[in-house]
C-alpha cells in the first residue's frame, strides 16, 4: 500500500533525506521517496501503519505536515476578504486590521519553516567540519526577518 503525505519546512536536501530517514523508521514502512519540488513524501507501508505515525515522524523530524499549507491557504482566503472588503469601500481601519491578521499568520508560517530549516539543515551542517552555505542562508534570512 502507498501512502502521499504533504510535508512542509523543507528547502534543500538536506531537508529531504532528514525526512526520509524519519519517514524509514516507523515500523512497518517499506520505502519512503521524498520530494522537494511537490513537498510530499510516497511511503510504501504494510496495512498496520497509520497516517498518524507518520506525521508524528516528520513533525518529530522538525517539519510539519501540512500546517504551513493550512495557513497559507486561510491567508490566501483572508486577502480575498480584504479585496472584497476595499470593492465593497469598507472602512479604512477595518481593511488595515484585516491586513494586520494576515501578515501576522504568514509571519507564523515563515517561523514555523524557518524552524524547521535550523531544526534538520542547520543542525547537520553544525554537525560537520566544513563550512555550509545553508548556515549563511539561515542567517541571511533571519537578519531580514528581524528588519521586518
Amino acid at each position: 500500500m502507498e501512502k502521499v503525505i504533504s510535508i512542509e519546512g523543507m528547502a534543500c536536501m538536506h531537508c529531504v533525506n532528514h525526512v526520509q530517514q524519519a519517514l524509514s523508521t516507523v515500523p512497518g514502512v517499506k520505502e519512503a521517496k521524498v520530494d522537494l519540488e511537490s513537498k510530499s513524501a510516497t511511503v510504501s507501508v504494510d496495512g498496520s501503519v497509520t497516517d498518524a505515525a507518520l506525521k508524528a515522524a516528520v513533525d518529530e523530524a522538525g517539519y510539519q505536515a501540512d500546517s504551513v499549507r493550512r495557513k497559507l491557504k486561510i491567508a490566501r482566503g483572508q486577502l480575498d476578504g480584504i479585496l472584497q472588503m476595499i470593492d465593497d469601500d469598507r472602512y479604512c481601519v477595518d481593511i488595515s486590521n484585516q491586513l494586520l491578521a494576515t501578515q501576522s499568520l504568514l509571519k507564523s508560517a515563515n517561523q514555523q519553516i524557518m524552524r524547521a530549516h535550523i531544526e534538520g539543515c542547520v543542525r547537520e551542517a553544525l554537525q560537520t567540519d566544513h563550512i555550509d552555505p545553508k548556515l549563511e542562508e539561515a542567517f541571511q534570512l533571519l537578519e531580514r526577518m528581524a528588519q521586518s
